[in-house]
């Protein structure tokens, strides 16, 4: 990033329907982007406001056992080593 270029910025917002993530993007890469990779990228949306409102009531209910095997399993993503030791990541 240049010294004269604003600092980008992700942000999540949400509320109990809905959550957006905003990420900002210098303007002349951003529709490049998006047509380049929507597809490979996302690869299927569904509601799992039912499922995060279980874990909820079971996270209050002391049930954490419980509420951890109901979350999805997070798998790493694949990282070239040599990135990886650039960015400090770790597996």
């Amino acid at each position: 990033m240049r010294a004269d270029e604003p600092p980008r910025r992700i942000r999540a917002v949400y509320d109990e329907n809905t959550i957006g993530v905003d990420q900002s993007s210098a303007p002349e890469i951003a529709g490049i982007a998006v047509e380049h990779y929507l597809d490979r990228w996302i690869t299927g949306i569904r509601d799992v406001t039912e499922e995060a409102r279980q874990v909820r009531r079971m996270v209050a209910a002391g049930e954490l056992e419980a509420a951890a095997r109901a979350l999805p399993e997070e798998r790493p993503y694949p990282l070239p080593a040599a990135v990886a030791a650039i960015i400090g990541a770790s597996s």
